[in-house]
């Protein structure tokens, strides 16, 4: 930059701690981690404290908001098929019915930030 003191420097500046603020962030986040236990048909999150939190399928299911989705009429034998973190706010869900929600961690976590 030309001017070092000067506003676009300021900017700059304000704009490069802010990137480092959110890569600290990333590092230090611990994301949950879930799984389907078909057998009991229900899905365990376990998050970094040790806790341990339960939700069947269609509860987890009918929290998408997806407009696709159709939380009144979900298939008895709904699953899920796979769980993907995406960033640090939310999980990508793909359901045996062949449809994928993303689901923000603080709409089935009690005490997620």
């Amino acid at each position: 930059l030309a001017d070092p003191d000067g506003q676009a420097a300021k900017i700059y500046s304000e704009i490069a701690a802010a990137v480092d603020a959110e890569v600290r962030a990333l590092k230090e986040t611990q994301k949950p981690a879930l799984l389907y236990v078909s057998e009991e048909n229900t899905v365990y999150v376990g998050l970094a404290n040790g806790e341990q939190q339960k939700i069947s399928p269609i509860e987890l299911r009918r929290l998408c908001r997806s407009p696709s989705n159709n939380p009144d009429n979900l298939p008895a034998d709904l699953k899920p098929l796979d769980f993907v973190p995406m960033g640090n706010y939310a999980v990508s869900v793909r359901w045996s019915d062949g449809h994928q929600s993303l689901l923000p961690y603080r709409s089935f976590l009690s005490n997620w930030p």
